[in-house]
Order: C-alpha cells, then sequence, then structure tokens
C-alpha cells in the first residue's frame, strides 16, 4: 500500500467537500441571476482521479457499491446523514461522521 499521513487525507476529503459545496453555492446563485436552473461547474475528472488515487493508496477494489470512500462522500454527503447503524464491522457500529471517522475506517478495514 502506498503511504498518505491522516492529516493530507483529511485534508484532501476536505478540499474535495468544500469545492463540491462551493459550486453548488455558485450554482445556486447563478440560478437566481438567470432565474433558471444552472448546474454547478463539472468537476468529476479531477474528483474522480483524487478518489482513484485514494483508492489506490488503500488497495480498495470497487464492488458493485462503489467504495467506502464514495459511500462516505456520495451517500453519507461528506458524514452528514451518518446515523449510528448505518454501517457496521463484526456486528459493531462504526463511526462515519467526519474524514477523520473515515480514515480509521480505512485503517481498520485495509492495512498494509
Amino acid at each position: 500500500m502506498g503511504k498518505i499521513t491522516k492529516e493530507l487525507f483529511i485534508e484532501t476529503i476536505n478540499a474535495i467537500q468544500t469545492q463540491y459545496e462551493r459550486d453548488w453555492k455558485n450554482s445556486d446563485k447563478l440560478s437566481e441571476v438567470f432565474d433558471s436552473f444552472v448546474g454547478p461547474y463539472d468537476n468529476s475528472l479531477l474528483t474522480n482521479q483524487l478518489l482513484k488515487i485514494l483508492n489506490k493508496i488503500f488497495n480498495i477494489k470497487e464492488n458493485e457499491y462503489g467504495t467506502d470512500i464514495e459511500y462516505f462522500i456520495w451517500e453519507l454527503e461528506f458524514g452528514k446523514k451518518y446515523t449510528e447503524g448505518c454501517i457496521s464491522m463484526d456486528d459493531k457500529n462504526i463511526p462515519l461522521a467526519t474524514a477523520e471517522d473515515l480514515w480509521n475506517l480505512l485503517n481498520k478495514k485495509f492495512k498494509d
């Protein structure tokens, strides 16, 4: 497995979230100006590449549902929609409300 520090990982997840939220704020403002829906700028090329790198570092294999990182970002909206019990391991709840929680999960599941 490649190496990444906890700090760099959290910073990267938070940067993806910040960009995503900025794009939607700009979309909302442009929609007001034009009185019609204007979609956010498409940053998927960069976002997908960052996710590919992170998945490679942790040696995560994508399944039909994506990866744990994608689940955290897209399904849980960067942890905002996390509820206790939505993810478990060995019948124990796994917290997944923050980028640090995601780091902990990945390090538990995908050790060298």
